[in-house]
């Protein structure tokens, strides 16, 4: 399907204070789709355009005095979205990470891809180990081993072959090279790389002059400039429920949530993955942390995730300017302290 499933974490919903709505029906599956041009009272112009990437629909609304800013900017952040892809889709033969992946070695790495990596070095030990994007193997493994319809059956001495491939200190990082330190290892940038792409993105439309923004990556959101953001996290049991709301200003929010993408029909072994055990936590039904990235959200929702309500949202709060908040397996809200009724500006 492309770089990421079009259905990872696609339950944030969100709407602007101006009526925007960002929920997309599947069945719109053009390149581009354009919703409109409105002129606001305030003499500004309100930008609405989807574009397909990174295997989701990404949805651009801009808030501009000048229109054919507005539409060039989002052109520009688009092709530099395309531009990454090629870059970090393991799926793809020939892209850096692919090779990365199948050489076990990389020389004269990009930037961009040197860049990701030694941020997920960096959050991998800020998580302790939480985050891991080296857990790749294991992924493999249980999807592999997919059982959509009935029970899947983890063989326990093949999965502990797989965990042994996994440790994220043993990406060697020098220079423009990367190196794994052990053969069979391989990276996945799938809870962090979408972020960063979007992040980019972000930067392409500041660069332009664009004055308000929100990119919605199929639940990975950014916002910048002087527009308040109305963000509802819908209930993960689809029942059309929204268990909390806050506003934004500026930064983003992500969501992780293993039902979207569960292995087997117990929903208990799915694609967010434990690096210790190699097991999928269950303790949590969905992570939501906003941050100052994308990038960042994206992974401190995963390892929240992986720690469990009680851990995660303490880790969360030990952090200044991130907020947590955790739906648990229970369907009991727990967030941080700085979570509920306040205006979110990293």
């Amino acid at each position: 399907m492309g770089f990421w499933d079009m259905t990872r974490r696609s339950f944030l919903r969100m709407s602007g204070v101006l009526g925007f709505g960002a929920v997309l029906s599947p069945a719109a599956a053009s390149a581009e789709i354009a919703f409109g041009n409105v002129q606001e009272k305030d003499g500004r112009y309100k930008l609405s355009q989807t574009r397909f990437t990174m295997g989701t629909f990404v949805q651009f609304t801009l808030y501009d005095s000048s229109l054919d800013r507005a539409q060039q900017a989002v052109g520009r952040a688009v092709e530099e979205m395309h531009r990454l892809c090629e870059i970090f889709d393991r799926h793809k033969d020939g892209t850096e990470l692919s090779h990365l992946n199948s050489a076990g070695v990389l020389r004269g790495a990009s930037p961009e891809l040197g860049a990701l990596a030694q941020e997920a070095g960096r959050i991998y030990g800020q998580t302790g180990g939480a985050f891991d994007a080296s857990v790749l193997p294991v992924v493999s493994y249980l999807s592999s081993h997919a059982a959509p319809s009935g029970r899947m059956h983890v063989d326990r001495k093949e999965l502990a072959e797989a965990l042994s491939l996994v440790d994220g200190s043993a990406v060697q990082i020098k220079g423009r090279d990367i190196q794994f330190a052990k053969s069979g290892m391989a990276l996945t940038f799938d809870g962090i790389g979408k972020g960063y792409i979007v992040d980019r993105a972000a930067d392409v439309l500041q660069r332009e002059g664009v004055e308000s923004f929100m990119i919605n990556a199929g639940g990975d959101i950014r916002v910048e400039g002087d527009h308040v953001w109305h963000i509802a996290v819908e209930d993960p049991h689809g029942q059309g429920k929204f268990p909390t709301e806050l506003a934004l200003k500026s930064g983003a929010i992500a969501t992780s949530g293993g039902y979207e993408q569960a292995y087997d029909e117990t929903g208990k072994i799915h694609h967010v993955v434990n690096p210790s055990s190699g097991l999928s936590p269950v303790q949590a039904l969905s992570v939501s942390v906003c941050a100052p990235t994308v990038m960042e959200a994206d992974a401190l929702a995963t390892a929240s995730f992986v720690m469990g309500p009680k851990r995660g949202t303490n880790f969360v709060n030990s952090l200044a300017g991130r907020e947590g908040f955790i739906l648990t397996g229970e369907d009991v809200p727990v967030q941080t302290s700085g979570w509920s009724g306040k205006t979110f500006r990293s």
